[in-house]
């Protein structure tokens, strides 16, 4: 997976950075947003898709955070899911229109500007 505008970020980053981990649920790191528009992830050969199954998001302080995921195949929009976040993991899944996509895009918008997220746990079948 080629990912843009996330990176990994274990529990000592996170507490120093933000001041909590609240975004692990297992192991010692999550992806990290960069606050970057929009984040996301793909695939490195388009003809390899994939399902997006379910993840934890959660919002690092941003409370209300507004979040679309949008999937992709082929350059086609073909899946949107809207979030709404706060700073307490969200078990998420994504449902079928979410299989065979090759690329997600993640936008945030929040009404202090702060559109830090993580995500653990996501569950991805190739």
């Amino acid at each position: 997976m080629n990912w843009s505008s996330f990176f990994a970020a274990d529990d000592d980053n996170l507490e120093l950075e933000i001041g909590k981990n609240n975004a692990i649920r297992t192991g010692e790191a999550a992806a990290r947003s960069d606050n970057q528009n929009p984040a996301g992830f793909e695939s490195p050969d388009r003809d390899d898709d994939f399902d997006l199954n379910t993840g934890y998001f959660t919002a690092f302080s941003a409370e209300d955070l507004k979040v679309k995921v949008f999937g992709f195949d082929d350059g086609e929009r073909v899946a949107t899911k809207f979030l709404v976040l706060d700073v307490e993991q969200e078990f998420v899944t994504f449902g079928r229109k979410f299989d065979d996509i090759d690329e997600v895009k993640i936008t945030a918008r929040s009404d202090d500007g702060n559109t830090f997220f993580g995500i653990d746990d996501l569950f991805i079948d190739f």
